[in-house]
């Protein structure tokens, strides 16, 4: 796994056992309560909240939502999503990225979301990700989080011109 990609988990700890588990719980319509580790979605993210996931549509995501999903290696990821794009087959796909990170993921496509952050717990702090409020924060994270890497892409291309 490359430095640019979060975790939700130490992935040298993590098994495919338990990711198949946390799989099986969210699709049987139950929620997940997971702790974080990972470092890719500060400052929203610190580390050790706990997060509680759902399994939802697809079709129902939207710019800013964080979600939990498998990245091409097969590691559960934890990051917003910065777009979403319909192509004429009406085939979604997702691009996701870190909030600290100025690279993107790889493009995720539908079958490889697992679910959907609707709670953020961290003892003094308690966040209904699915309220109108947050929805409008999010979204505009994930505005900020694509302008910074786009800006930071474009500096840079203009910087090895000269």
């Amino acid at each position: 796994m490359s430095g640019t990609e979060s975790k939700i988990f130490q992935t040298k700890d993590f098994r495919t056992d338990t990711l198949k588990l946390y799989e099986d719980i969210l699709n049987s319509g139950s929620c997940l309560r997971v702790k974080v580790t990972g470092k890719s979605m500060s400052p929203f993210l610190r580390g050790e909240e706990i997060l509680t996931i759902k399994k939802v549509p697809y079709t129902s995501l939207n710019r800013g939502d964080l979600i939990f999903f498998k990245n091409g290696q097969g590691y559960p990821v934890l990051h917003r999503i910065i777009k979403k794009k319909q192509d004429m087959d009406d085939v979604i796909t997702f691009q996701t990225k870190g909030d600290s990170l100025i690279a993107f993921d790889e493009p995720i496509k539908n079958n490889k979301i697992l679910g959907k952050v609707c709670k953020i717990e961290d003892g003094s702090k308690y966040i209904n990700m699915e309220t109108k409020m947050w929805s409008r924060i999010n979204y505009m994270a994930a505005v900020i989080s694509l302008l910074e890497s786009r800006l930071y892409f474009a500096l840079k291309a203009f910087k090895n011109l000269f």
